[in-house]
């Protein structure tokens, strides 16, 4: 009676503690997961041999876990560090998985149960089970050209599709990856191949905004901004986020000539309306304030102001507005007009 009540304990905690867990490589914003063991064959065993394999088990998951947490203290996980951005950026939106590509139904021997095995696994969002099988059957020789064709395409979206769920969960790093591996497959194309283009513009915006500028490596968020811009695909609202984004990059490491014109560029893409281009103007206009351009910086805080006071920004940019033209005012002002600080100034609303 006590055995059993110790088995019935110890099989309780196995399941909080989910120990042994096991399947494929888990999409997680933990880059700390710990490796999942393979299913366990199902063979008889006494009542001791279970009890001293369940303790056992229960001291390695309680091992693991210490690990785990000692890690997570050491360093943060890619997850959390995107999270904490301190500039106002412009997050672009994401794009939908792709449709699996039923592969299991092809009439193929040698290849058979990989392509089943590979379409049931996609089916379940286990994408690196999928991947491998996939793998196994274009290794087949006997395949034929169009049917290695059509599994080099499922290949390429189970790709895709991984790379999509790393970015739903800011891993931007291993989504590149694994849409890079995508378009290594020239079979991939059409509009599968712009659609995966896409997203590789938004992860390589979002690693530059996210992660590198909110850990202040502007070296690094740069490069990333410039990856994004470089790609056709990236266009619309998600190029002038990234426009904006890069240009904020600059106002941090005080390049203000190199903000200006990505703002502007921002600003010249028809699609860039509503908040993003209210975002724009208002860091614009901000950029003219502090460098004394207050007739540009007037121009961008009333473009704000014609959206109406229910817009976002409104309140501080009629704030500004004001000291803009109270400096102004000031230059006008006679008994003013020899100081050298406000010929200076005025001189450089003049050239504006």
């Amino acid at each position: 009676m006590q055995l059993t009540l110790k088995l019935t304990l110890l099989f309780s905690l196995l399941c909080f503690l989910n120990i042994p867990s096991y399947g494929g490589e888990n999409v997680s914003s933990d880059e700390n997961n710990i490796s999942s063991t393979e299913g366990i064959k199902s063979h008889k065993v006494t009542r001791e041999e279970h009890e001293k394999n369940s303790s056992q088990n229960v001291k390695e998951g309680l091992t693991k876990k210490r690990k785990l947490n000692e890690r997570s203290q050491e360093q943060a996980s890619e997850s959390l560090e995107c999270n904490e951005t301190t500039i106002p950026l412009i997050d672009t939106p994401g794009v939908e998985n792709a449709q699996s590509l039923d592969t299991s139904a092809l009439n193929l021997n040698p290849a058979q149960s990989n392509l089943s095995l590979a379409f049931g696994y996609s089916q379940q969002k286990q994408y690196d089970k999928a991947i491998e099988e996939y793998n196994k059957a274009l290794e087949v020789k006997e395949l034929q050209e169009e049917n290695r064709v059509m599994i080099c395409q499922a290949l390429a979206i189970v790709h895709y599709n991984f790379a999509s769920a790393y970015a739903d969960i800011k891993q931007y790093k291993k989504a590149i990856k694994h849409l890079n591996k995508a378009l290594e497959i020239k079979e991939y194309q059409g509009e599968n191949r712009a659609q995966a283009n896409q997203l590789l513009g938004m992860a390589h915006n979002n690693l530059g905004s996210f992660c590198y500028a909110a850990l202040k490596k502007y070296d690094k968020a740069i490069k990333e901004l410039k990856k994004a811009l470089q790609i056709e695909e990236h266009q619309g609202s998600n190029r002038a986020g990234t426009q904006h984004n890069l240009g904020m990059v600059y106002v941090q490491t005080n390049q203000n000539d190199k903000a200006i014109k990505n703002f502007n560029k921002a600003l010249g893409v028809n699609e860039h309306q509503g908040e993003g281009r209210i975002n724009t103007l208002l860091s614009l206009g901000n950029i003219y304030s502090e460098t004394k351009q207050d007739v540009l910086a007037m121009k961008e805080y009333l473009e704000i102001l014609k959206f109406g006071n229910t817009c976002s920004y409104y309140d501080e940019a009629l704030i500004k507005m004001k000291d803009a033209i109270e400096r102004i005012s000031v230059i006008l002002q006679p008994t003013n007009l020899q100081s050298p600080e406000i010929a200076t100034i005025g001189e450089t609303n003049e050239k504006n």
